[in-house]
């Protein structure tokens, strides 16, 4: 069973590495407020329409706008996100979509991490410690007899 599950995990990465080739990476950018809000005032939602209106916006054109004003690697005109878009999923459009209306408005907010949390935290106790005159959890603040 081992030798089948290695063969298997062994194929699967292959097909990782096949899929990597066919990534492409984007960077979006926040627009300022004013441009967001002229932006979204250039694609009114449509009369009639629930999802426009969920939205604020023309939903037919607003996205390949939002995608155009916010990419700044690759930069890209409307065209080149149409163009883009004919080839994409919509699973694949809506992903970048919505990446471009949470970083349009949403609150900004600082990554934290918690690794480094707990390294500072650490050394924080530590601190404590040394200050109050104590030692560390299981070790001792007198030297050894012993020769």
């Amino acid at each position: 069973a081992g030798g089948n599950a290695r063969k298997i995990a062994e194929e699967v990465r292959e097909v990782e590495e096949q899929m990597r080739e066919f990534t492409h990476p984007f960077a979006f950018r926040a627009l300022p407020s004013g441009a967001y809000r002229d932006l979204v005032e250039a694609h009114p939602p449509r009369k009639d329409n629930e999802n426009d209106a969920v939205f604020g916006a023309d939903m037919a054109t607003f996205p390949v706008a939002l995608l155009a004003a916010s990419c700044v690697d690759p930069p890209m005109t409307e065209e080149q996100v149409t163009q883009l878009a004919d080839l994409l999923t919509e699973g694949q459009l809506m992903t970048m979509f919505g990446c471009c209306m949470a970083l349009n408005r949403s609150m900004v907010d600082i990554p934290k991490s918690v690794t480094a949390s707990e390294v500072l935290a650490s050394f924080a106790q530590k601190s404590k410690q040394r200050a109050r005159g104590g030692s560390p959890a299981g070790a001792s603040s007198a030297g050894s007899l012993a020769g």
